[in-house]
Parts: structure tokens; C-alpha cells; sequence
């Protein structure tokens, strides 16, 4: 998954966020519940989504680098093991 990290990226993203915000919102007014409460959790779900699914991807990055460092080294005998 390729993410858009230019201004329209920024916007698109905001706007899910905020959408997803007033979804929980509006569901919990429907039920009686706190609306701040929930527009608050719906509104930081995506965010923290969008985190871990950044910080995952660094890290899968990061892991494939080294392995192909690894490769390298044992290709050219200077692997210190």
C-alpha cells in the first residue's frame, strides 16, 4: 500500500479521520452514550492505525536491508562470523 504523503494525502486523511469521529459520534448519541467520549476514540483509531501500520513498515524495511547486507557480506567473504 502506497501512502500519499503530499498535501491532498494530508487533507484525504484528515477527512477519514474526522468522518470516522463523527460516526462514532452520532451511533453513540443514538444509543445514549457519551458523544465526546466516542467521537474522541473513533477520531484517534484511525490515527493510531495509521502508526503502527508506518512503524511496521519501517521496520519490515529495516529487516530486509539487513538481510540483504548479510547476503552481500557472505557473497564478497567478508562475513565476521
Amino acid at each position: 500500500m502506497e501512502l500519499d504523503f503530499t498535501q491532498k494525502g494530508y487533507w484525504i486523511m484528515s477527512a477519514i479521520w474526522f468522518g470516522a469521529g463523527c460516526m462514532g459520534g452520532v451511533l453513540a448519541a443514538r444509543q445514549k452514550r457519551n458523544v465526546l467520549l466516542w467521537f474522541t476514540l473513533c477520531l484517534a483509531a484511525p490515527v493510531a492505525l495509521f502508526f503502527l501500520a508506518g512503524d511496521h513498515a519501517r521496520l519490515e524495511a529495516a529487516k530486509d536491508k539487513a538481510e540483504a547486507d548479510t547476503r552481500e557480506a557472505r557473497e564478497n567473504g567478508t562475513d565476521n562470523r
